[in-house]
């Protein structure tokens, strides 16, 4: 994101970074770069988004689409797709604007002969007011948290298979994930109904003994720490993950809808048009939560999922206000 790093000198110059965008566009249409102009529409489309002027972002992010598809930038495709869908479910309702966090990602993932991977993560998400419980949803993306490492699941299932990988962290010292193959013949009922032979994994994360970071940074890397266990069902995908974090915060999320063409048996079927929607299992009754994956992309290997997640309160105006008041 070229563009939008650049900007961060401007950060409190809203008249300076408008300034800024529109030359670059000016420049850009006059020497015929496409996927820049790409990148500044999406600019223009996010900020509307954190103004919650929901009309001009859906108009912004409908015009980043026909040119991100025109130039083959998927990525920003899938982006662009995963907000329009957000803003026509809520953007003119009152949750729009008691919105508490919201993302518009495309999760890429990449499918080979030896299983799933991802590969990338191009996206945005705001967060407007911090409070205690925001540590429960700041898990929006279930593909990215299912993950160890790159991998994601493998065609070929071996029990009892251990790994490890290093993963990011806050801290000097990367997180070591322990994936572990628990079980392929699990049966388990969520919302969206009873599957039979799913697949368990066990995901351990844990910090380095011996890092040197801040206590600030270590706190943060807790909200990666923890114990995961996520079921795949096959010809279905992941259909339940639980995860205890280090910092004490259990997270539940389950599939509560689907939709995937016939005719793929893998743990993790991928095909354009395969969609997955999930829930909260334990969220404060408040708050109304959603998780949403739909393939709207594939370019060779590389399947490209628009995901788009929220969470607003369900409350009065002057209750969402006191949020932002009692947790500044």
């Amino acid at each position: 994101m070229r563009v939008a790093g650049n900007l961060s000198s401007f950060a409190n110059d809203r008249e300076k970074a408008d300034s800024y965008i529109q030359e670059a566009l000016n420049i850009s249409e006059e020497i015929g770069l496409m996927p820049l102009q790409t990148e500044i529409w999406w600019y223009k489309a996010n900020s509307a988004v954190y103004g919650t002027n929901a009309d001009k972002a859906l108009a912004l992010y409908q015009k980043t689409l026909e040119m991100s598809d025109r130039c083959g930038e998927w990525g920003y495709s899938s982006v662009c797709r995963s907000a329009i869908k957000l803003i026509n479910e809520i953007g003119n309702t009152p949750a729009f604007e008691k919105l508490l966090i919201f993302k518009a990602i495309s999760d890429i993932l990449e499918k080979t002969d030896n299983g799933i991977s991802h590969v990338g993560e191009p996206g945005y998400s705001v967060t407007r007011y911090r409070y205690e419980w925001e540590k429960a949803i700041i898990m929006m993306d279930l593909v990215f948290f299912i993950k160890a490492g790159n991998k994601v699941v493998d065609n070929e299932i071996c029990l009892d298979q251990k790994e490890t990988f290093e993963d990011f962290s806050f801290t000097f010292k990367p997180l070591t994930m322990t994936r572990t193959v628990l079980s392929d013949s699990e049966s388990i009922e969520v919302t969206a109904g009873k599957f039979e032979n799913c697949l368990k994994i066990g995901i351990d994360v844990v910090p380095s003994p011996d890092d040197e970071g801040t206590e600030r940074s270590k706190e943060l890397n807790m909200i990666f720490c923890g114990a995961k266990q996520i079921w795949f069902a096959p010809s279905v995908g992941p259909v339940k993950f639980i995860f205890d974090r280090a910092d004490g915060v259990h997270l539940d999320m389950e599939l509560s809808e689907y939709y995937v063409k016939e005719g793929n048996s893998d743990y993790f079927p991928l095909s354009v048009g395969n969609k997955w929607l999930y829930r909260w299992c334990e969220a404060d009754e408040r708050y109304v939560t959603k998780c949403s994956y739909e393939v709207g992309y594939q370019d060779g290997s590389k399947y490209y999922l628009d995901n788009y997640a929220y969470a607003y309160f369900d409350g009065s105006q002057e209750e969402y206000d006191a949020l932002g008041k009692d947790h500044s």
